[in-house]
């Protein structure tokens, strides 16, 4: 019963955040790269530059996935993760990013500065190639997928950010 309650409020969660303006993240200019938010612009923007770059930009497969970053007890990142629904090219793409040393210290400065401790930050990643905000139809096992990490259903506190969209034309122009 306590897993239908989170996997519900967490689906719920991820597409109402789709609705919102406010909490689809584009790229922006880091305003201090030291302040919280200047620390989660950061985040977002390594993400979206991950996957909006000539090395991915070909890629034609949509994907809407959950990044999941555990962070300890002592405010260091233990583990970073996708959803089980993730394909590896996508996976991929991300862990062998040039800069992932970089993110991850990003993100522990980011955990250390909000007081984030023995906790999951998940941000939900939509990439759509050539279909910019077309709602997706997804199984029960897609959404089944989203809330598993490794084989393994989500538990834990966890913290939602928001959701990071990258829309990619046919021209490969936002």
């Amino acid at each position: 019963m306590k897993y239908i309650k989170i996997t519900t409020l967490l689906i719920i969660g991820c597409f109402f955040s789709k609705q919102l303006s406010a909490q689809t993240v584009q790229p922006s200019e880091l305003v201090n790269p030291i302040t919280e938010q200047g620390l989660l612009n950061k985040i977002l923007n390594d993400i979206y530059f991950t996957y909006y770059s000539p090395t991915y930009i070909s890629n034609k497969t949509p994907v809407f996935t959950i990044l999941k970053v555990d962070v300890s007890q002592n405010g260091k990142i233990a583990d970073i993760s996708f959803s089980d629904n993730t394909d590896a090219e996508f996976k991929n793409a991300y862990f062998n990013n040039k800069d992932i040393g970089v993110f991850k210290k990003t993100f522990e400065k980011y955990a250390q500065q909000k007081s984030y401790f023995n906790i999951s930050l998940l941000i939900p990643i939509s990439y759509q190639p050539n279909s910019p905000n077309k709602e997706g139809v997804f199984s029960y096992d897609n959404i089944q997928s989203l809330t598993k990490f490794k084989g393994q259903s989500l538990i834990g506190s966890t913290v939602i950010l928001p959701m990071v969209t990258i829309s990619v034309l046919s021209k490969n122009n936002m």
